[in-house]
């Protein structure tokens, strides 16, 4: 890495670092833009050149994107749905983890203005996480096919673009209720979606009564 690569990354580095302490102390809307920049000592337009604005900054610093770039392999002879049910939960924890370390009020304000704020803020606050739930919908497709690929037989008749659908809008959904509910717990969170997705798995219970097949059967 170039000196020039070098000052670059540390000025990143060090618009999360600020960005992360004056969100957890003042809370997502009484940040500025201006006022991030004054803390890691750059002018308010350089920071543009590292982020798009307030709403990509506070998921860079809150909700740092994973280190997995692709799925992981599961070595398993004979799948199941419970265990790819368990597997995902997994794969979905190591992209939400970050939250158990994130105030849960302080979500609350940001979420607040993606589902409420005014034009401009809203507007922009929602495609910040629009790019974070493209990510996870991605992992969760990938990952599908990637075991559709490894055992074409339980996989015959399994529709991975509607099921990777169905999964994501469950995470999003729980989600967004880990974030409004106050005594919902992040374990909470995963036993719940663990749950839904062991049913999108499992294909509907008509299914199971009417071709008597069992849960371990895509």
């Amino acid at each position: 890495m170039g000196w020039r690569e070098q000052k670059k990354e540390e000025t990143r580095r060090t618009l999360l670092n600020k960005a992360a302490e004056l969100f957890g102390t003042k809370g997502y809307q009484a940040v500025t833009t201006a006022e991030i920049a004054r803390a890691a000592g750059i002018a308010e337009g350089t920071l543009f050149n590292y982020f798009r604005g307030k709403g990509e900054l506070f998921i860079a610093a809150m909700m740092p994107e994973s280190s997995i770039e692709e799925p992981p392999e599961i070595q398993i002879e004979e799948i199941s749905p419970s265990d790819l049910a368990a597997v995902m939960v997994e794969l979905l924890d190591r992209q939400l983890s970050s939250l158990m370390q994130v105030n849960k009020r302080l979500l609350q304000d940001y979420f607040s203005i993606v589902y409420g704020g005014g034009l401009a803020e809203g507007a922009e606050a929602r495609a910040s996480l629009l790019t974070a739930d493209e990510r996870m919908l991605s992992l969760i497709s990938r990952f599908l096919v990637q075991q559709k690929e490894r055992h074409p037989a339980p996989f015959a008749n399994f529709d991975v673009d509607v099921a990777a659908s169905c999964i994501f809008g469950c995470t999003v959904t729980l989600l967004n209720q880990y974030v409004i509910a106050e005594d919902w717990t992040y374990e909470q969170l995963k036993q719940s979606l663990y749950d839904q997705i062991l049913f999108v798995l499992t294909g509907h219970v008509k299914s199971w009564n009417e071709e008597g097949s069992g849960q371990d059967e895509l």
